[in-house]
């Protein structure tokens, strides 16, 4: 049987639905598909956002701290070098993509990107590192683009359309859907109560990991603007990070943030 390698340097909750999904539909292809994956940093195990897959296969990456990130070296396992397809993600910070990038690989073993074409949250969007990026967009056989926007990104780089797939990847919306419907009138009324919203408050929700590139300071902000015109407001923030911390500080001065 063919062989699929897809890398992730770290597997996230939100995804695990989307592996099942693909190895099953491998395996009706005659494909076994292998998912390696590392363990977080410190800083984003604080996010509590790692998921479980049993039949995925643990690495153990080494992380090197330059500055406010981690550059990553994740170990490629023996016995999976002889893999049709390697699927990584484009990340200048990998290290360990080098090596397949840029030097000789085995004649049958093909490369693919899963990415977004460019950092979207980069304080420099023409800075060195994202220059280099797109230098070595071509470097690979084959393109899983996050959305159709990663798809323009790639052709305005002289990537081929007919080497890209979309991926549409996203938040499982239809099971975050499916979890939020469960909840009955009489389990929302005690969820007003515990957090002291009556039944007339209006409630906005934000759920997601807490770290700076959410830009939280915003959301922060959007909230005391339209605490300002609507008092019956109340923003519940689900989640948990690095910057956690300062969505409880706000919460101090902020009787409707909860």
């Amino acid at each position: 049987m063919a062989k699929v390698v897809i890398f992730q340097y770290r597997l996230l909750h939100y995804r695990t639905e989307l592996f099942d999904l693909l190895r099953e539909a491998c395996g009706h292809r005659g494909i076994t598909l292998h998912l390696i994956h590392g363990q977080p940093t410190r800083r984003e195990a604080a996010r509590h956002d790692q998921g479980n897959l049993p039949w995925a296969q643990r690495v153990r990456n080494f992380y090197l701290p330059v500055g406010r990130r981690d550059v990553v070296w994740q170990p490629f396992p023996r016995e999976h070098r002889d893999a049709r397809l390697v699927v990584v993600m484009q990340e200048n910070r990998l290290l360990s993509n080098y090596p397949l990038l840029l030097l000789p690989r085995r004649q049958q073993m093909r490369l693919a990107y899963w990415g977004h074409g460019r950092n979207f949250q980069s304080p420099r969007p023409e800075g060195f590192l994202e220059r280099w990026k797109t230098t070595l967009v071509g470097r690979v056989d084959w393109w899983f683009a996050y959305t159709q926007a990663t798809r323009r990104i790639l052709l305005t780089d002289g990537y081929p359309d007919e080497r890209i797939t979309v991926l549409d990847n996203a938040i499982d919306s239809q099971a975050f859907q499916k979890d939020l419907g469960s909840f009955g009138a009489e389990d929302l009324a005690l969820i007003r109560k515990d957090i002291g919203a009556g039944s007339g408050t209006m409630i906005g929700l934000f759920c997601g990991s807490l770290y700076p590139d959410k830009r939280l300071d915003y959301l922060i902000t959007a909230g005391d603007y339209i605490h300002e015109r609507l008092e019956d407001f109340v923003l519940v923030v689900v989640g948990d990070g690095p910057s956690g911390a300062e969505v409880r500080s706000a919460t101090v001065s902020r009787p409707w943030l909860r």
